[in-house]
């Protein structure tokens, strides 16, 4: 009887352990792609031209001063793409 019981505690280890291990590589990937995103953002707030968090926003989307969405469409964002490709 205490040799069936092992075995049950056993199994059920393995099962929550292979739950647990599969659930781990998508939370992983969910953190990178999450802090890659943040980076990228973070990165174009800066340049010779400084600007704050609420204006790379709205030069995202398209509202705000129209030098500032030129400067991120233009220059920053491919800068910040082309580097996360590369993987700098």
């Amino acid at each position: 009887m205490l040799v069936s019981n092992e075995r049950s505690l056993s199994t059920t280890d393995s099962t929550c352990s292979q739950k647990l291990g599969q659930s781990r590589p998508i939370g992983l990937a969910c953190l990178l792609i999450g802090s890659i995103t943040l980076l990228l953002l973070f990165s174009l707030s800066f340049g010779s031209v400084s600007m704050s968090g609420g204006e790379v926003w709205q030069a995202l989307w398209q509202q705000g001063d129209p030098t500032r969405q030129t400067i991120i469409w233009q220059l920053r964002m491919p800068r910040a793409l082309l580097a996360q490709l590369v993987g700098a």
